[in-house]
């Protein structure tokens, strides 16, 4: 390890180290002088490849969203389970109204007319409902590994 002189700012004679490193006292003149702590390069590498980390987990979460965002007639939107309930609601508002239609030949194609709409929006429900959870279990985890690594990043710039 390689020591170096720091000169006085007051009167150029060196400087020696005052117990914590970060005041240095001149023999000469009586000044002193604080010398702001340097990251050390391995502590600046680290930080680098934390924040690296922190880019391509933001470009792996935006790549994750849109496979799991819903296209609904042109507008995209994320998954919950509201949809999901709306679908399921509609369905059976659906089969209960065909349901009365059921006793003449006529009304028996208006029930299966509902009936076949109403799986429709079952079906469509529940692929709803798997996209939410996939969606909100990938974004929690998102979001929890983001916030540790931006704690790791903070504690790293306070040392």
């Amino acid at each position: 390890m390689k020591t170096i002189s720091i000169p006085c700012n007051n009167c150029g004679a060196p400087v020696r180290p005052v117990s914590n490193k970060q005041f240095f006292l001149c023999d000469y003149c009586g000044s002193s002088l604080k010398v702001a702590p340097t990251i050390h390069l391995e502590q600046e590498n680290l930080m680098h490849k934390i924040q690296h980390e922190i880019n391509r987990l933001d470009k792996d979460w935006e790549l994750a969203r849109k496979e799991l965002i819903i296209d609904n007639n042109g507008s995209e939107e994320e998954p919950n389970s509201r949809s999901a309930h709306t679908s399921s609601l509609l369905g059976f508002m659906i089969l209960a109204f065909s349901i009365p239609f059921a006793t003449s030949v006529e009304g028996m194609i208006i029930f299966a007319f509902g009936l076949i709409s109403s799986i429709g929006l079952f079906i469509k429900a529940f692929d709803h409902d798997s996209k939410a959870a996939g969606f909100e279990k990938e974004k929690s985890s998102y979001e929890a590994t983001k916030q540790k690594l931006k704690l790791e990043l903070e504690e790293l710039k306070i040392t």
